[in-house]
């Protein structure tokens, strides 16, 4: 006899259904209207799944390495140099973390 799925279980399955279906849509080439109206998909349900997928995606992580302490005069040894995409960012003690989180996010492409 088969085990009834948990709560969480489902939802996991639930989400990765609309994971698979989110990617479908990026390369159907589909206005999300055409998109769901052509699979019989709420296009409330999918608009949900979609911002939800894109807010999950933003949290990935990129490849940064730190290449050397920053040295400027001053300092007191806390900043560091990281690269990021082949591009150098200088970090120092104090920095605004929505900021950096945007280069980054540049410097890979990620920009919405």
């Amino acid at each position: 006899m088969k085990r009834a799925k948990t709560k969480a279980e489902s939802r996991a399955e639930s989400r990765e259904q609309w994971r698979g279906i989110v990617a479908e849509f990026e390369k159907s080439g589909q206005t999300a209207r055409e998109f769901c109206a052509g699979r019989g998909i709420a296009e409330s349900a999918f608009g949900y799944w979609r911002r939800r997928e894109s807010r999950t995606q933003a949290l990935r992580f990129v490849p940064v390495v730190r290449v050397g302490q920053a040295q400027t005069p001053g300092a007191h040894g806390g900043g560091v140099v990281l690269e990021v995409g082949g591009s150098r960012i200088r970090v120092e003690s104090g920095f605004d973390r929505a900021l950096l989180l945007d280069v980054v996010r540049t410097l890979e492409g990620g920009a919405r």
